[in-house]
């Protein structure tokens, strides 16, 4: 049996090293700012209006510097919701079982085979399949979670990448086409999944391959 990945997620309360560095590089470079204004404000400015002048150097950039980090961490929370409001979930045993089997009986439909190689058929799909996953998974260079499903859609396997979820179906064709029932069926999965991901919020985090 093939081996599952753990799902790639954000931790709001272990955020990511690049996250850190951004928002630290981000605080240093307005309190830069700040001790530098206020050097100025002293030194040119008349003592009169040296106290408002000093005041608003100090409370407009961090407003704006924790306005920044509000929308920063609010991106992050997007994309770490909790078990009620997950994006997808791990199919069942028995949906695995069944998928599998309707892929195979859509390959060998096709052809004239023994109910022998149509076992042998069995063993190459899955082989061919996984073969397939870890490709991606390798250009991607990122985790991956087989075998899910998004509301009623099912999917091969999902990952995340650059901030979206990307969901991945692996089809393959005996001929060099898709058929107008195989387009149609990959249609309506797309559909579903967008439809979940515009009621929690996730649209623009969304991508299905």
């Amino acid at each position: 049996m093939v081996k599952e990945d753990k799902p790639k997620v954000f931790d709001l309360a272990n955020p990511s090293r690049k996250i850190l560095i951004v928002v630290g590089g981000l605080i240093f470079f307005v309190l830069f700012l700040i001790a530098l204004s206020v050097a100025l404000a002293v030194k040119f400015l008349e003592p009169a209006f040296q106290f408002v002048t000093i005041i608003l150097l100090l409370g407009i950039p961090i407003f704006g510097l924790l306005l920044a980090t509000w929308l920063i961490f609010r991106n992050l929370q997007t994309l770490s919701r909790n078990n009620k409001n997950e994006v997808w979930q791990l199919m069942s045993l028995e949906d695995q079982k069944r998928k599998f089997g309707d892929k195979v009986r859509k390959v060998s439909a096709n052809t004239t085979m023994a109910e022998e190689q149509i076992k042998n058929l069995q063993i190459d799909y899955l082989a061919a399949e996984d073969l397939a996953l870890r490709q991606i998974k390798q250009e991607r260079k990122t985790s991956m979670t087989r075998h899910i499903k998004v509301a009623d859609a099912d999917f091969d396997a999902v990952f995340l990448s650059r901030n979206a979820f990307n969901f991945v179906e692996v089809v393959f064709l005996i001929e060099p086409s898709f058929s107008p029932n195989e387009f149609e069926e990959l249609l309506k999965k797309t559909q579903l999944a967008k439809k979940k991901a515009v009621r929690l919020g996730l649209d623009s985090a969304l991508n299905i391959r």
